[in-house]
């Protein structure tokens, strides 16, 4: 079959063409298409990433410590919690009613003293330091109802505390009190109790 029309690429000499990095050399002005070569660009994209990197790293390295900060704090505090939780509830009518059956034992009167110490220690030895917190609490009441007298030592010292029994008689309001409610049942009649005193007024 006869073909009248150009041959392809008739023109094109071979010979005086060269392909180098898939540009044709030597046909064209090709020095003026951009070639993106510039280091300072790659400088700072570099220089982000590890920036990024190393704030992450710091990140991770602060919630570490943070993390071991609260597992020490939750070590420390948690045995205190749970001892405190299995302790008996404090009730201030209780250890005031001790305290005025211990006075009366010791033959504690207006005009004899005896020392706080043999008021509050366990039978056997000295009581625990949070048992003598709730004494000296429920002490400092009875002093305000004036029920005891607090006599300090000569020299003004607290070290040695006397106490003087004027009146082994609690107030009223201290005999009624219960303590905070334990059950839903001591709350029904803590609010039973507080109608009846609304009621009678």
């Amino acid at each position: 079959m006869d073909n009248d029309g150009p041959a392809p690429f008739g023109d094109f000499d071979s010979g005086s063409a060269d392909i180098t990095g898939g540009l044709i050399v030597g046909h064209g002005d090709w020095s003026d298409v951009p070639i993106h070569t510039d280091e300072a660009s790659y400088e700072e994209m570099v220089r982000q990433h590890v920036e990024k990197y190393l704030s992450s790293v710091e990140g991770f390295i602060r919630e570490t410590t943070l993390t071991q900060r609260i597992g020490d704090w939750r070590k420390k505090i948690f045995p205190v919690l749970e001892e405190q939780e299995s302790r008996p509830s404090y009730d201030i009518k209780i250890y005031g009613r001790t305290l005025l059956d211990r006075c009366n034992k010791e033959k504690a009167t207006k005009t004899k003293s005896v020392a706080l110490q043999r008021l509050v220690q366990d039978v056997g030895g000295e009581a625990p330091a949070h048992e003598v917190c709730r004494y000296f609490l429920a002490l400092l009441q009875l002093s305000n109802d004036g029920n005891i007298q607090i006599v300090p030592d000569k020299e003004g010292s607290l070290k040695r505390l006397d106490v003087k029994l004027i009146n082994d008689r609690q107030r009223a309001d201290v005999e009624a009190y219960r303590g905070p409610p334990s059950t839903a049942e001591d709350k029904m009649m803590q609010l039973s109790d507080k109608e009846n005193m609304e009621n009678m007024s």
